[in-house]
């Protein structure tokens, strides 16, 4: 975890040390400022309330400089600490980590989100990864529904992993998130969407057949909402990560 936490400011944070740089001499040039009113016998009687004031704008501009970057930080280290608890080890950790980094960097998706599922599969009884695998698998249309999307798609996922056969309840509220399940149930199946539908209703369709008819939906729905050239820089990077 030492090597990773190293690397925060410029790989987690893509703090800019020439921002940091400018930064600094902008408080420079301000305390410069000070000192010319602090020699200035005209001002004298301004003293309290100049360096009231610059004191203000520099607690200002030490705050707008480092603030969200310190609490980016803060929140990677949970996150990190997160994941090595699930990962059952550092370098396992480490190489889920990164590689969920970079899918959100490039996708969109918060690395939180990814987090919040993944403890969702592993609670579902998936191993670490399988969980990581089908987090991947979820990611890209994660992306084309939106925020807050990818925990609810992984505890659908892992509801089904727990279900000898599939509820009707769960199928439907990942279809009312505008995911063609039964579309896709009924490619497996071999029949219509309304087949399928009814077959879901009776009890007929199995949790493993729901699962993988959810990740068939997926993708599909990712292909439909991203589209050209979009959509396979989403699919290279998973598929990226996927295999590796």
């Amino acid at each position: 975890m030492a090597r990773a936490g190293a690397s925060y400011p410029s790989i987690f944070l893509g703090l800019d040390a020439s921002r940091v740089q400018a930064g600094l001499e902008s408080v420079k040039r301000m305390w410069s400022a000070t000192m010319a009113t602090l020699t200035a016998p005209a001002k004298t009687a301004l003293i309290g309330t100049a360096l009231a004031n610059q004191a203000a704008e520099f607690g200002g501009k030490l705050t707008r400089l480092f603030g969200e970057p310190f609490r980016q930080l803060m929140e990677q280290e949970d996150l990190t600490s997160r994941f090595s608890l699930v990962a059952g080890g550092a370098d396992k950790s480490s190489q889920a980590f990164e590689g969920f980094r970079r899918v959100s960097r490039e996708t969109g998706v918060a690395i939180a989100d990814m987090a919040q599922g993944l403890e969702t599969l592993l609670q579902g009884q998936f191993s670490f990864e399988g969980a990581r695998q089908q987090i991947l698998d979820l990611t890209s249309v994660a992306a084309v529904l939106g925020q807050g999307s990818l925990p609810a798609l992984a505890a659908a996922a892992a509801k089904f992993r727990s279900q000898a056969f599939a509820g009707f309840e769960d199928i439907n509220q990942v279809a009312a998130q505008g995911i063609p399940i039964y579309d896709a149930l009924a490619n497996r199946l071999g029949v219509t969407a309304d087949e399928a539908r009814r077959m879901a209703r009776e009890g007929l369709v199995t949790g493993l057949q729901a699962r993988g008819a959810l990740n068939d939906a997926a993708r599909a729905q990712a292909g439909k909402g991203a589209g050209g050239a979009q959509e396979r820089t989403l699919s290279g990077v998973v598929s990226r990560l996927r295999e590796g």
